[in-house]
């Protein structure tokens, strides 16, 4: 059995030990530009592309769309995936290619 006197240096302890570890692992981060998807759009999930242009698959939507490296409009007008395809997960290869995996419609 641990005596008192114990129980109350393990948490000074503690306190010490990891006094500079979250100054140690914070690192700054440039955000860049703020862009929204549009209203109601409610992404589920982002993909980068090349060049730092990014799309997003928008669930409540059920579009696709794309955006340039500083937040704006990107290299096509949202895509439409069909009523309830609901997109959940989104990936951009190296060929240029988007995918998008649809739990809605399971497609």
């Amino acid at each position: 059995m641990i005596k008192s006197r114990y129980l109350l240096v393990l948490p000074i302890a503690f306190t010490a030990a990891t006094a500079g570890v979250a100054a140690a692992l914070a690192v700054p981060i440039d955000a860049g530009p703020a862009r929204s998807a549009g209203a109601g759009t409610s992404p589920g999930a982002i993909a980068l592309g090349d060049g730092g242009q990014f799309f997003t698959a928008n669930d409540e939507t059920n579009t696709l769309s794309s955006f340039a490296a500083d937040g704006g409009p990107g290299s096509f007008a949202p895509v439409a995936l069909g009523a309830g395809a609901t997109p959940t997960a989104l990936t951009y290869t190296s060929s240029g290619v988007i995918y998008t995996a649809n739990f809605g419609n399971h497609t």
